[in-house]
């Protein structure tokens, strides 16, 4: 009976060391979870603002110069129809644009690539917090899972302890 006594100091400081390091562990844990929650916040903030980049500079930059070039365009060929019905060979009455279009059109094909790109890099981001928020998901689970097997296992400890005690003095303490 006496070596169960003996067994009983010795669990109680195994006990609050496996407590220590579960301790130790879980702040490890929250501080990587805080960071990786920060991380993917701030993904998700900029491809919001990625989002609202591409869609503001589309009706502030090219949507009204696109606007603008069908107008002309339209205006020339209605132009070019009625000069070249009314006098064929003089040259005369013959509307011209008041802008190079083929660059215009290349300046706008460069700027739709940019959007693409962007949008491209928005939905890169978006991507990359979903990973990170998965991530965040996967660590809290693993650390509640470690918080409960550790509590299972005090538990134990203690109901062992418990028992140990019983065996030790069968009749009780009154």
């Amino acid at each position: 009976m006496n070596p169960s006594t003996s067994t009983l100091p010795a669990a109680v400081p195994n006990a609050n060391a496996i407590n220590e390091r579960v301790v130790t562990a879980v702040r490890s844990h929250q501080r990587t979870i805080r960071a990786l929650t920060s991380l993917a916040f701030l993904l998700g903030f900029l491809a919001i603002a990625a989002s609202i980049v591409v869609v503001s500079a589309y009706f502030v930059f090219y949507r009204p110069k696109e606007k603008q070039l069908l107008r002309e365009v339209t205006a020339a060929a209605e132009q070019s129809n009625h000069t070249s019905a009314a006098g064929q060979g003089t040259g005369e009455g013959v509307w011209k644009l008041q802008f190079d279009y083929p660059s215009v059109q290349a300046t706008h094909t460069y700027f739709l690539s940019v959007c693409i790109m962007l949008t491209a890099l928005s939905v890169g981001l978006l991507a990359l917090g979903t990973i990170v928020l998965l991530t965040v998901v996967v660590l809290n689970r693993r650390v509640t899972l470690n918080q409960i097997n550790t509590s299972l296992a005090q538990i134990s400890g203690q109901l062992r302890e418990l028992r140990d005690t019983k065996s030790v003095n069968p009749s009780g303490s009154g």
